[in-house]
Formats: C-alpha cells, sequence, structure tokens
C-alpha cells in the first residue's frame, strides 16, 4: 500500500483526529498499535507498512527477486471515485486511457493506493 495515499486519505478524510499521524506515518510508513495509542484513539486499520514506490523496489531486490516494472494500480482516478460514478461514458473512457498511459510512471505509482510489483525470482 501506498504510503503517499495512506497520507492523503488522513488528510483529506480524518485531518481533526489525526493527532501526530502523519509526521510519523510520512517518516518510517508503519502503522502500529503503539502509535494509535500514542497519537489516535485505538481504533483503526490492522498493523502494516506503507511504502513508498523506492522502499518496495529496494526491499524485494534485496530478497533477491528483479523487479521488473512497479504499477500504480487506481492511478490518477483513485481520488475521483465520485466523480466518476456520476460522468458520462465518454468522460469515464477518457480517464481510463489517461490512468492506464501514466500507470507506470513513477510519480503515479507513488501516489497510489496500491503498488504492483511485476518481479524474477
Amino acid at each position: 500500500m501506498g504510503r503517499l495515499a495512506c497520507l492523503r486519505e488522513i488528510v483529506q478524510r480524518w485531518l481533526p483526529e489525526e493527532h501526530g499521524l502523519l509526521a510519523s506515518i510520512a517518516e518510517t510508513g508503519d502503522y502500529t498499535e503503539d502509535l494509535l495509542a500514542e497519537h489516535g484513539d485505538g481504533e483503526g486499520w490492522a498493523e502494516c507498512h506503507f511504502f513508498r514506490a523506492t522502499e518496495l523496489e529496494e526491499d524485494l531486490e534485496a530478497g533477491g527477486l528483479t523487479v521488473e516494472k512497479l504499477v500504480g494500480l487506481e492511478g490518477l482516478a483513485s481520488v475521483a471515485q465520485e466523480q466518476l460514478a456520476e460522468a458520462p461514458d465518454e468522460a469515464v473512457e477518457s480517464v481510463s486511457a489517461l490512468t492506464e498511459k501514466l500507470r507506470e510512471d513513477p510519480a503515479v505509482v507513488d501516489s497510489s493506493e496500491h503498488i504492483l510489483a511485476i518481479c524474477r525470482g
């Protein structure tokens, strides 16, 4: 899961309650029970790590894999689900084509909610 998308989600949906989550997740990517106990109300998602694209690639390569490509699954459309649901078919097709075209762009990968790594062992 992408770190920048996580931070964007906190800013968009939980900013009044974030109480220090932004800085910690931005720095480490770690989302833990201890972090929630310190900066939240104890309620949240499962413990996990949110990756930057380069970090994910480095970890996979350190594990002996060759990363052939990284793909941002949601791409630019991830922030426009409501708008797309109400948009005419031509507009949805246009956004879909752009998403397809840019899904391997490093900036798009880094800001996507989910990052797909295609690797060889």
